[in-house]
C-alpha cells in the first residue's frame, strides 16, 4: 500500500478491490457445477390438456336469482 492512501479506499478503487477480491476467491473456490431447477407448469413448450370453459357446472345456478322460489 502506498504512503498517501487512506485507510479506508472509496468509490472506485474500493469497488475494484472487492472485485478482485471476489475474482481471487473463485479461483481458489475453482470450477462451480451447474444448477437449474426444472422449468415452471406456466413455462413449459407442451400445454397440458385442459377441460374447455363452458359455463358453470350442472346443477348450478346460472344467476343470483335463479332457483330461489319468487
Amino acid at each position: 500500500a502506498s504512503e498517501e492512501a487512506p485507510a479506508q479506499p472509496s468509490g472506485r478503487r474500493r469497488r475494484a478491490l472487492a472485485a478482485a477480491q471476489e475474482r481471487a476467491a473463485a479461483a481458489e473456490a475453482g470450477p462451480r457445477t451447474p444448477f437449474a431447477l426444472p422449468p415452471a407448469d406456466a413455462d413449459r413448450e407442451v400445454p397440458l390438456p385442459a377441460a374447455p370453459v363452458t359455463g358453470p357446472p350442472a346443477g348450478m345456478p346460472a344467476g343470483p336469482s335463479a332457483g330461489m322460489p319468487a
